[in-house]
């Protein structure tokens, strides 16, 4: 995939978020977002935020961007940071035994 569509989607989902989201991201990493994105590529999308992003259409490098800036900037206490470093750190070891799982399966 390339970047100008992955940053499209970040910035999509910036956009969709509000400014009180992309106030907290910084000057220089918001331009390196707008920058890199691809305007024709840049859609409304509209989500909500309290179900999670696996029903939008948004690539997995996107979404790992996105867990960056809510780490980073997004969350308000330590514990909300541990919370979210372990939903991530359990997302990730599923993942990683869907595909041991299906790698099994094609032979």
């Amino acid at each position: 995939m390339k970047d100008s569509q992955i940053f499209s989607e970040v910035y999509s989902v910036l956009l969709s978020l509000g400014e009180s989201f992309i106030k907290r991201v910084p000057d220089k990493i918001l331009y390196i977002i707008k920058e890199s994105a691809d305007e024709k590529l840049i859609k409304e999308v509209d989500i909500d935020i309290e179900n999670g992003f696996e029903e939008y259409d948004i690539s997995r490098e996107a979404l790992n961007i996105i867990a960056k800036l809510h780490y980073d900037y997004w969350c308000e206490s330590d514990e909300e940071k541990e919370m979210l470093y372990n939903m991530l750190k359990d997302n990730e070891e599923k993942e990683n035994q869907r595909l041991m799982s299906n790698m099994f399966k094609r032979k």
